[in-house]
């Protein structure tokens, strides 16, 4: 015959199981069912241990104890099955992908009704006549511990994490136990923390298609504007003209965002294989300055280029790192106030070869520090509308080229942004 100690325990595997279940997967699911049953057989248990208490009761008192506890066993039965049914919608929940909708399940009639409910009427269990059945050889009351138990589950569509809570679980002290709640709250940590990163990104994900849709919107607007203007019967050929140069400065923009766009798409998924070929990185770099010299003019920004005598050369696809290194210029020359110089330069030790590209900006917030690779992040300092994924971008290039790059501020100002790329092991073309 089984003891109310026996139904506590009991119900902790249960929950504990349950827990396993959600946290670790499906393949947890023979552990559950055999959870489920020691349920069973400590209730039948401890309702024989009742009716024979009423049968061999000595006197009314003891008859009216025995009677309690039949009545809580049926209690108890009653509510662990209504318990059980709504952790069985909760399971059917996960496994059709409808997060929200588990998670209110589990978190409104399993996880809370076991905490209080349950718990109540184990109370009273254990605090009425059951402690005589028990005075033969079961003194040992069990002990309650709160684990906390999280568990998240990602919404296949959206890769967006949908939802993390926690589960108050009774158990019986013992080592094994105590190492499942350790790698329990471990693995906790780790949810709740990628749950954070992953609501920063939403909301920058966010503000990012506000402002796609804001650049895209202004140079559309201004382009048929000016072609309105160029199509009145009235405008002159100076008009025309000057229409016809402001959509050719649009046009440029807009080709420009799209650009932007495509390389954002490319590194948002799976990001093609490398061409790698022997490359002269000086030649390289000299040649993303001059491209960049298109952006530096309409801001009155000088660049300047300082490159070592002896050719330093690197494994790499051109025309990707060529891309981040316009990025990184790009991005100095939009912290950079007019009449201002932009520095490039390059150098070689045996750490790799070294770029640097210094500005003379405000430099970068704490804030800017910790974000400023993120995508969809944009500086404090900016003076450019940029969509905040150009660094993002250049990182995921130099990534894949086995270097690393990093943006500082400097100590008489302005902030530099450093790419180290390993160097050339191989024959030279």
């Amino acid at each position: 015959m089984s003891s109310i100690q026996d139904v506590d325990a009991a119900i902790a595997d249960y929950a504990a199981q349950l827990a396993r279940f959600f946290l670790l997967g499906r393949d947890q699911q023979a552990d559950l069912r055999s959870a489920r049953l020691s349920v069973e057989r400590a209730f039948v248990g401890f309702a024989q241990a009742a009716r024979t208490q009423v049968a061999i009761a000595a006197d009314g008192d003891e008859t009216q104890d025995g009677l309690r506890d039949v009545e809580n066993a049926r209690r108890m039965l009653e509510l662990y099955h209504a318990i059980d049914q709504a952790a069985a919608r909760a399971i059917v929940l996960d496994r059709d992908q409808q997060a929200a909708q588990a998670m209110a399940v589990y978190e409104g009639e399993v996880n809370f009704r076991l905490t209080t409910e349950f718990a109540a009427l184990l109370d009273d269990a254990r605090s009425g006549g059951q402690a005589r059945i028990d005075a033969a050889g079961r003194t040992a009351a069990m002990a309650r511990q709160q684990s906390l138990i999280a568990w998240s589950l990602v919404a296949a569509s959206g890769a967006i994490l949908l939802a993390l809570t926690a589960l108050v679980l009774w158990r019986r002290p013992s080592p094994a136990a105590d190492t499942l709640a350790q790698a329990y709250e471990a693995r906790a940590e780790e949810l709740r923390d990628s749950n954070r990163r992953l609501r920063e990104t939403d909301a920058r994900r966010g503000q990012f298609l506000a402002d796609v849709s804001h650049e895209l919107r202004t140079p559309l607007t201004i382009l048929r504007g000016e072609a309105d203007v160029a199509l009145l019967p009235k405008a002159g050929p100076d008009e025309q003209r000057r229409s016809l140069e402001r959509i050719q400065d649009q046009a440029a923009e807009l080709g420009q965002l799209l650009d932007d766009l495509i390389a954002f798409a490319r590194f948002e998924g799976e990001a093609l294989p490398l061409r790698l070929a022997s490359v002269l990185l000086g030649d390289l770099l000299a040649a993303a300055v001059d491209d960049a010299e298109a952006l530096a003019e309409p801001r009155e920004v000088v660049l300047e280029l300082s490159m070592p005598d002896k050719g330093v050369w690197v494994s790499a696809e051109a025309r990707r790192l060529k891309q981040a290194l316009i990025i990184g210029i790009d991005n100095a020359i939009n912290h950079s106030p007019p009449g201002s110089t932009v520095k490039a330069s390059l150098s070689a030790s045996e750490a790799g070869a070294e770029i640097r590209i210094s500005d003379q900006g405000s430099g970068l917030s704490e804030e800017d520090e910790a974000h400023v690779f993120d995508r969809f992040y944009r500086g404090s300092g900016s003076t450019g509308a940029g969509l905040g994924i150009g660094l993002a971008i250049a990182k995921g290039i130099v990534d894949q080229h086995s270097g690393t790059i990093t943006l500082t501020n400097d100590d008489r100002g302005g902030a530099t942004l450093t790419i180290v790329l390993p160097l050339h092991a191989g024959p030279l073309p």
